[in-house]
């Protein structure tokens, strides 16, 4: 799995793409069969921000996107990561305009996350 610190330098280094969008099953399907579309990409995840920054034992690398998801609004971040565990192209913040749907949170599971591996 990709590092958290990776992620957490990422988006300190300004790497990132923003998604305002009505969160859906459907998009986040296709977004990750593009994301796996890539060459060398065997897996790319999605996670809820907040979930992602309480279940993260090293909280102080996470401070920056823990500023984005309570100040700025956004709830989600995607990644594609490479055979080696690297952080494949642009990070994506993703703020869901949907208001929580029950299908994406079912599909995120108690945790809040989804990776899909080729």
């Amino acid at each position: 799995m990709f590092s958290l610190l990776g992620i957490g330098a990422m988006i300190l280094a300004g790497a990132f793409v923003v998604c305002v969008i009505a969160l859906t099953v459907k998009w986040i399907k296709n977004k990750f069969r593009e994301k796996l579309a890539l060459k060398n990409a065997k897996k790319a995840a999605i996670a809820d921000i907040k979930e992602l920054v309480e279940n993260c034992d090293n909280r102080m690398s996470l401070e920056e996107l823990d500023r984005i998801a309570s100040k700025e609004g956004y709830t989600h971040v995607m990644a594609t990561v490479d055979n080696n565990g690297q952080i494949m192209g642009d990070l994506e913040l993703i703020k869901d305009t949907s208001g929580g749907s029950s299908d994406v949170q079912r599909l995120l599971g108690d945790n809040g996350m989804l990776v899909v591996e080729k």
